[in-house]
């Protein structure tokens, strides 16, 4: 196996592991509020909408496990090569509107097997892997964030777009002001802007 793949496989690996790690965690506290942290990981205090975007990106990561397993990275590609494909990435992500349309809105799409497998066949790694964390709800302070950065940069994904949805995420109790109250925020938020100088 190639370096390059072997580092690949080795960070999809460890996302795996916490991603199930972290689906338990969520099973666990199933009909008990959502941690603020969680909460903001996945922009979100539904559960069950946090544990279906944990599904998704294990699902992917399994399917891109094994296109890796099946065919290996090649060594020393070179950069505009490596991200000449990610311009196929639009129209795969255009060609799944239509259903996502169709699902309840307050769950995600969830992708059949074969559209999971198109998606990993034909989108550059880095775009994939990019997915995989942003459904896993990997944000700046998890351990792995360095080195998915790196990763999702030099296989052809978007780190940009990427760090704005988990910007989006972070703050999403400001696109809903009864989050605060769900958060137990709403009562200091009031003191606090109560206070000042007489």
């Amino acid at each position: 196996m190639s370096t390059r793949a072997g580092r690949v496989l080795g960070f999809l690996r460890k996302v795996i592991d916490y991603g199930k790690g972290l689906a338990h965690l969520v099973q666990q506290r199933a009909g008990t509020p959502v941690p603020s942290t969680i909460a903001g990981q996945f922009g979100t205090m539904n559960v069950a909408l946090i544990l279906a975007r944990i599904l998704r990106g294990l699902r992917l990561a399994a399917a891109l496990e094994a296109r890796l397993d099946a065919h290996p990275l090649r060594e020393a590609v070179e950069p505009a090569l490596a991200r000449a494909p990610s311009e196929t990435a639009p129209r795969a992500i255009r060609a799944t509107e239509p259903r996502a349309r169709r699902v309840a809105p307050q769950l995600p799409d969830m992708p059949t097997p074969e559209e999971i497998a198109e998606a990993v066949r034909h989108r550059p790694v880095g775009a994939v892997i990019a997915d995989i964390c942003r459904d896993l709800g990997i944000n700046q302070s998890h351990p792995l964030w360095d080195e998915m950065m790196s990763v999702v940069t030099e296989f052809g994904g978007n780190f940009a777009a990427l760090v704005k949805d988990v910007l989006d995420r972070l703050f999403w109790w400001a696109r809903d002001p009864s989050a605060l109250e769900q958060l137990g925020w709403a009562g200091s938020q009031a003191t606090a802007c109560g206070t000042g100088p007489p």
